[in-house]
């Protein structure tokens, strides 16, 4: 389950400004939590009569000249409900410095909020490289992408092996055993009971060869 935090933010400007200020207090408790590092926006985020843009781009926006880094947030509307937060690092110029920004794009939750913080803790208080934090995105990605495939493959598994549908099956067992990280070990040995190795590597092989690269 979700829990979504400020779910009317673009509904509500009152909410929205709450959020807002949610997201600098957040920030700020963070990176100064070892020592201060002050932060200014970079970004325009008012039309020209200066009523604010209130559309979550930026929610959050804040660049570090001592680091040469930048934070920019991205909050969109709460409508998946699964835990949806992505990371990737652009090269921008602010005043004639080239600087590095971390963005972050959420549906903002309990869970996603704290996979964010972990992010802006690794760039700005421990001060990752470039190829480092690169590394940690691209460790997200592929996490996100298991938690989010493991539950559906397991209910494919579940329904083809109730309806001895073996190919079905020998594909759900082949996708779970390609995911890294540690399943329900139960849907594996039922699986193994229920095929043959031959056309688990066939199927599997098949699959992989249409689907998967």
């Amino acid at each position: 389950m979700v829990h979504y935090l400020f779910e009317n933010f673009l509904e509500e400007q009152n909410v929205y400004i709450r959020n807002v200020d949610y997201w600098q207090k957040t920030v700020k408790a963070i990176v100064d939590s070892k020592q201060h590092k002050p932060f200014s926006e970079y970004l325009n985020t008012d039309f020209a009569n200066g009523t604010a843009f209130f559309d979550g781009n930026p929610i959050f926006q804040a660049v570090f000249e001592k680091e040469n880094k930048a934070i920019r947030i991205i909050q969109e509307e709460s409508e998946s409900h699964e835990v949806e937060i992505s990371a990737w690092l652009n090269t921008i110029e602010i005043k004639d410095e080239t600087i590095t920004e971390l963005v972050i794009a959420l549906e903002l939750s309990k869970e996603s909020q704290e996979i964010a913080e972990d992010l802006i803790k690794a760039w700005i208080v421990r001060n990752v490289s470039t190829i480092e934090m690169q590394s940690l995105i691209d460790h997200l990605d592929k996490k996100i992408a298991q938690d989010t495939d493991t539950p559906k493959i397991k209910m494919i598994l579940q329904e083809a092996l109730s309806m001895n549908s073996y190919e079905k099956a020998i594909i759900a067992h082949y996708l779970i055993s390609s995911i890294d990280k540690e399943v329900d070990q139960e849907w594996l040995k039922l699986a193994e009971t229920k095929l043959e190795s031959d056309k688990v590597n066939h199927i599997g092989t098949h699959y992989k060869e249409q689907h998967v690269g």
